[in-house]
């Protein structure tokens, strides 16, 4: 009944994702040893003991191996029930799990119990710089499903407030607040398991700097830039970091929708230096490679120059390209690759 009054408003709403169903449940701080001590009329010593008997029969004497794996138990418990109360009542909706944290997190029987249930998991990310690659690998490898930042930011001391709440990280300016949400966010781009993320705080709160806005309006227009910057190309960027084919807008002539196996191939048999470049970028390709046309791109998808290549190798004028990273797309009769390159 209460999962009936929860979410049959938003059944039919195209603008909801889905729900999660807690917040930062300390699974990692359950003890077997702690329900085998209840009474046995409570109904999680049963639950408990009946699991062991499963297990290892009558008389059993718990390991830690079974300490362990009881965790992902009463995780994968969990998740069914919220999920059967869920779907029950909403199949257009995702189940976006119960935001992990510390230790939880990492864990391989939790990550396993909820991933049988969830249809992505969601975490709360703290006491790092940025989501390793190691920390990515088994959020998707144990839960076997996508994963949803669910939690990240940073509070920065020009704004005079205490930050004396909250588990961000503290920097000294808003431009460093830009810096590291531009690096936290590559980082899950460049992971096939990682589907987005949320930045914690719209608005101030506690006198602690955690939002975009302050408790007075005004926006922390440096932070909010790099949002609008990566946001606003994060496909092609997610492309580009996976080693996929970029659709970049611009010019309908830079498209290659039929691209072929021999991509990979062609991406090692075309050079471009050198790479950092000042004033001047130079192209070869491979005789066997024949491609006729080049567009350049920045990072934003804006097409800053558009040429023919009539021959292997070519010099292109690149001193009035501001410092900043670009994209080469290459196109040919058979084939498209690209390659990136830096002006400093």
């Amino acid at each position: 009944a209460e999962a009936a009054k929860f979410v049959m408003p938003f059944k039919n709403n195209p603008w909801v994702l889905g729900y999660y169903s807690d917040n930062e449940l300390a699974f990692h701080k359950l003890r077997l040893d702690d329900y085998l001590d209840l009474p046995e009329s409570d109904s999680n010593y049963a639950a408990a003991n009946r699991w062991m008997d499963d297990r290892k029969g009558t008389g059993y004497i718990p390991s830690d191996a079974d300490r362990m794996e009881f965790r992902g138990f009463v995780a994968s418990t969990y998740a069914s029930a919220v999920r059967g109360g869920l779907k029950k009542y909403d199949t257009n909706h995702l189940y976006i799990g119960c935001r992990l944290h510390a230790a939880a997190k990492y864990d391989k029987y939790i990550l396993k119990g909820l991933g049988e249930h969830v249809d992505v998991n969601s975490i709360n990310f703290y006491a790092r710089w940025e989501p390793g690659k190691e920390d990515m690998d088994t959020w998707l490898r144990e839960a076997g499903k996508p994963f949803l930042i669910t939690e990240f930011y940073t509070k920065a001391q020009d704004t005079g407030l205490p930050n004396e709440s909250g588990a961000g990280w503290e920097v000294y300016t808003q431009q460093d607040r830009a810096d590291f949400y531009e690096n936290f966010t590559m980082k899950l781009l460049s992971h096939p398991g990682s589907v987005g993320w949320t930045w914690f705080r719209y608005i101030d709160k506690n006198e602690t700097n955690k939002g975009v806005i302050s408790i007075d309006y005004q926006w922390y227009t440096t932070l909010l830039e790099s949002m609008v910057n990566i946001g606003k190309d994060v496909y092609n960027l997610r492309r580009f970091l996976l080693g996929q084919e970029l659709d970049l807008a611009g010019d309908p002539e830079c498209f290659d929708t039929n691209t072929s196996s021999a991509d990979a191939k062609a991406r090692s048999e075309v050079s471009v230096s050198p790479n950092p470049a000042q004033n001047e970028l130079f192209i070869s390709q491979s005789l066997s490679i024949k491609y006729t046309k080049l567009f350049i791109f920045d990072l934003n998808g804006k097409l800053m120059r558009k040429s023919i290549m009539d021959s292997a190798n070519m010099r292109l004028d690149i001193s009035g390209f501001p410092p900043g990273i670009y994209f080469l797309r290459f196109t040919g009769p058979e084939t498209s690759t690209f390659k990136k390159f830096t002006v400093i």
